[in-house]
């Protein structure tokens, strides 16, 4: 199907980008709100992570944000297999 992986992960990084205090769980959640079908590949899922957590290093270098948001529930029960729980 269209747009439940490439084109999910810009919108995705857009938000991480212009939202720093967003992170990679709550951007997921929220796209996924608004499109059911969101499921961004292993591939971009790691490039994710490595933009959030440059961004969120970044931003706490710069007085922005103090603390990581833990991956809510939700997240984990829907991309678990992509995040690499068991």
């Amino acid at each position: 199907a269209m747009g439940v992986s490439r084109s999910a992960s810009v919108v995705i990084a857009h938000l991480l980008y212009h939202r720093h205090c967003l992170s990679l769980s709550q951007a997921l959640i929220h796209l996924t709100q608004a499109r059911p079908i969101v499921y961004p590949n292993r591939g971009f899922l790691a490039q994710l992570r490595e933009l959030e957590e440059h961004l969120h290093t970044e931003a706490r270098v710069n007085g922005l944000m103090t603390q990581e948001a833990p991956w809510p529930p939700a997240v984990l029960a829907l991309h678990a297999d992509l995040l690499g729980i068991d």
